[in-house]
Parts: C-alpha cells; structure tokens; sequence
C-alpha cells in the first residue's frame, strides 16, 4: 500500500484523532527506519534533523507531508549534492566531510557509515540534488493506526503522558 497524504488529510487536519497508543508509535518510529538518520529522544542518529521537538513546530498534516514526500521541501542543512565526475559517474549524496584533495560523500542516509570518497580532481560539476535523501515509502508498510500513532509519537515530544495517549 503506498500511503498518500489524502488518506490522512481529513483525518488530521485539526490534529491527531482518538486515543493513540505511545508504545505503538514508539515502535513504528523504530520500524519506519527514523532511528538510523534521526534522533529523538536523545537516541537514534544525527545525519538527520532531531525531531524531538518537532511536534512544537509542526501541525500533524505537516509531518506526514514530509515524511510522504520529502523532496518537497529540503532544507539547506539537509541538502545533497550531485556530484559529475570526469569518468561520466553521477553521485548524489551528502558532504561529510571536505579533507585535504576529497570529498568523503554519503549516498545511503540508511546507512550512515558508508562513505565514498570523491577525488577533487575527478568532479566536472557538483550542484545541489533536487531529491531528499530521505527515502520515499517509509509508511507503505504501516496501518493506518500505525501512521496516526506515529504522528501523536512525534508530536507529544515521546511524552507517554501527552493528552494524545490518555486511557
């Protein structure tokens, strides 16, 4: 099933609805891969924005639009390049680190260690990518249930004692 915002935007578009389950949208922040870029919480990884307080800034309907589409809006902070290289090669990802004559670029936010090393004699071009580098898809395997408890997840800030999750 490929999630769309449509499925959810009357749903929540003054908020989560219902009585949502903090274990579960714990779980689906773990099963949706939001761990490996993104932390929360203190836990999970720092190649992404922490979404801790995201809840705070963003209404519902906009975090489902990111995580449906994340190429929608990309902030500069979270941008990829594309590199050109001379061998006709085209790597899309982002710039860990520029050390002496390389760039080290990671093209799989899912795996963070992975680091290519570009030569900076070898690129034609470099210019910003267009795509996220947040994968697309992440929810297809959630129920509706799951993305709702997601939702109230990021939006109670991981209190289990939001008004979202009452009994």
């Amino acid at each position: 099933m490929t999630v769309s915002t449509d499925d959810f935007h009357s749903a929540i578009a003054k908020g989560v609805p219902g009585e949502r389950d903090f274990k579960n949208g714990r779980k689906m922040f773990g099963a949706g891969s939001c761990y490996a870029c993104h932390r929360f919480q203190g836990e999970g990884g720092a190649v992404g924005p922490d979404l801790t307080s995201s809840g705070g800034k963003f209404s519902a309907v906009d975090l489902l639009e990111t995580v449906v589409d994340p190429s929608k809006v990309i902030s500069d902070q979270y941008s990829a390049s594309q590199f050109l290289l001379d061998d006709g090669t085209l790597l899309v990802g982002s710039v860990m680190n520029l050390k002496e004559n390389e760039y080290w670029v990671n093209s799989d936010m899912m795996k963070p260690s992975t680091i290519t090393k570009v030569k900076v004699d070898s690129i034609e071009a470099i210019r910003p990518s267009q795509v996220s580098m947040m994968p697309t898809g992440l929810l297809n395997t959630m129920s509706d249930k799951d993305v709702l408890d997601l939702l109230a997840y990021l939006i109670s800030a991981g209190n289990p004692d939001h008004p979202l999750f009452k009994n």
